[in-house]
């Protein structure tokens, strides 16, 4: 609904509260229903799509080509002699729901310049307690030449910012060996249990897949049954190809640990069926695979340090003065923090598990856009696997 848009002042309320009786048309940052006197920015956000994801597109693409000190910011995010770069595991090229926390706030920050846009209010008052967002919509209006002012919609819990000083205590790059840690101690349990033999047929088929959505009692019993692939792997043994799984873990209420994981695939490969070999991808995980990923991970700080000139007024495209207040925090995670860490871990380790393969003709993966997909990738081809 755009009745009202014409109002001469925008209310952006950013609250779970009751509406304030203020003068103006509000624009409800996360209400569904709509009224003459209030447009819900849910609503208008499904309705214009596929111009939002547009707009988000074509500034993530400019944003890559940006040149600071003569260099794109794609290159200056190269892993070494590699020839990948880590800009295309960033939360922002990622532009993930699931794992980008900040996703939900950029396309309802894009949302709202569509608004504003077509409305062209007098002013603009926006009522959130959140700083990015009152800093964001502050910026937009300021690109906009319209006034804007801005209210907290009440006091936030002492739990949620207590968490966020502690969290804030702690330097990023301290964040970042930590997770190193954390990845080293768990992947101990299967470090080194690698497959009997990978099959190096030309009628063998890789497979990369999340080791879950199992019925338990027949994986602990050797019998592979993922839901992921339902009665798939039966045809390709009906079918006379064979094949080779390589299986991430992921915590779920099918497989609640590593240890049980590993333990399942022991079983399963141990089956007289043909079932294909399976290995984890975790357990190609080292001493020394977790010292080159930290050795690239202190390589590439100093050229980090010119990224720095992205929160520069001026920087980019108008979408990025309206998106940086949002995104910042992931972004420096990103660079220097516990997410650059584990960029540069799968990395690695799909290094070494695609380098450790028989040459392998064709692969198939489960494609939901996660940034550790293209390390996949890029590992599978510079190993030479096939299509």
């Amino acid at each position: 609904m755009t009745d009202g848009l014409g109002c001469s002042r925008f209310v952006v309320w950013d609250s779970t509260g009751s509406r304030v009786n203020w003068d103006g048309h509000f624009v409800d940052w996360n209400g569904y229903a709509e009224s003459r006197g209030a447009t819900s920015l849910l609503r208008h956000v499904e309705v214009n799509a596929e111009e939002i994801r547009d707009r988000y597109l074509t500034w993530v693409d400019e944003l890559g080509e940006s040149r600071i000190g003569g260099r794109r910011i794609v290159d200056r995010m190269a892993v070494g002699s590699t020839g990948f770069s880590i800009w295309w595991m960033s939360s922002i090229v990622e532009k993930s729901f699931w794992n980008t926390s900040t996703m939900a706030t950029v396309v309802r920050l894009i949302a709202l310049d569509g608004l504003i846009a077509r409305g062209e209010p007098e002013t603009v008052t926006v009522v959130s307690d959140r700083k990015e967002v009152r800093r964001a919509v502050r910026r937009l209006c300021e690109l906009r030449e319209i006034p804007c002012s801005t209210e907290r919609a009440g006091v936030e819990a002492f739990g949620v910012r207590f968490r966020r000083w502690i969290f804030g205590l702690l330097p990023r790059p301290i964040q970042a060996l930590r997770a190193l840690i954390d990845y080293a101690v768990r992947g101990r349990p299967v470090r080194g249990r690698r497959p009997r033999q990978w099959d190096d047929s030309a009628s063998s088929l890789f497979l990369l897949s999340c080791f879950g959505h199992l019925n338990s009692k027949e994986a602990a019993a050797g019998r592979f049954d993922s839901r992921y692939w339902q009665g798939l792997y039966e045809v390709f043994r009906e079918s006379g190809v064979t094949t080779n799984w390589l299986q991430y873990f992921a915590t779920s209420a099918d497989v609640p640990d590593l240890a049980t994981a590993s333990s399942w695939i022991d079983k399963i490969d141990a089956n007289s069926e043909d079932q294909g070999n399976h290995v984890l991808l975790e357990s190609y995980a080292s001493p020394r695979l977790h010292a080159r990923a930290l050795w690239r991970w202190i390589c590439q700080l100093p050229s980090m340090v010119p990224l720095r000139a992205l929160a520069r007024p001026g920087f980019g495209p108008d979408l990025h003065a309206i998106l940086w207040p949002v995104v910042r925090e992931e972004w420096l995670d990103d660079l220097r923090g516990a997410r650059s860490m584990n960029h540069q871990l799968w990395l690695a380790v799909f290094e070494a598990a695609c380098g450790d393969l028989p040459h392998q003709r064709r692969g198939l993966y489960l494609y939901e856009g996660a940034s550790w997909e293209r390390a996949f990738v890029h590992a599978w081809r510079s190993a030479g696997h096939g299509e």
